[in-house]
């Protein structure tokens, strides 16, 4: 989950932002698919990042917050990963009746606008509940198509850098790593 979705608003698909000078926050709202657990959460924040957080804004509690450890010049040198299960608990229960939301905030102390400085999102492992089925892909939907092609980057990529792949809707073509 990506406080730049959908597609990073930006041509390509970036999940950066300008980060402007002093404090800002971004943040997006969305609901699962399916009802699952969370059983480990991290993420990603770029330099002057202060916080990344994961709340259930329809129960109005914080799942999940990391702060980076930075160096001394706010350099962000790792996110902390968080397990949620132990001897009596295994996770944190998620239902797509709850609306969540993901927001970073950063610090920026240099006085002048970084482009594309910001950035924030988190991934997890989520258990779907038993018996849940994931919905169907619509590998014709114009969102996900335009978020694959970002997510493997085809529009940054020559022919000769290319090769096929099947996304069950027919061939796409996807960069070499």
């Amino acid at each position: 989950m990506d406080v730049m979705f959908p597609l990073g608003h930006r041509p390509g698909g970036s999940k950066a932002f300008d980060l402007p000078p002093g404090r800002t926050e971004h943040s997006f709202d969305a609901s699962p698919a399916v009802a699952g657990t969370i059983v480990g959460l991290g993420g990603h924040i770029h330099d002057y990042g202060v916080g990344l957080a994961l709340t259930d804004i329809t129960a109005g509690r914080t799942l999940w917050h990391g702060t980076p450890l930075r160096d001394s010049a706010g350099h962000v040198l790792s996110m902390p990963v968080s397990t949620f299960f132990n001897w009596h608990r295994l996770g944190l229960h998620v239902e797509p009746t709850h609306c969540y939301r993901v927001t970073v905030t950063y610090d920026n102390p240099t006085g002048r606008l970084i482009r594309n400085g910001g950035m924030g999102a988190v991934g997890g492992v989520l258990v779907p509940d038993r018996g849940v089925r994931w919905p169907r892909v619509d590998p014709a939907d114009s969102l996900y198509r335009t978020d694959l092609r970002a997510t493997l980057r085809l529009d940054a990529g020559t022919q000769s850098d290319m090769m096929d792949m099947d996304d069950g809707g027919g061939t796409m073509r996807a960069m070499r790593p």
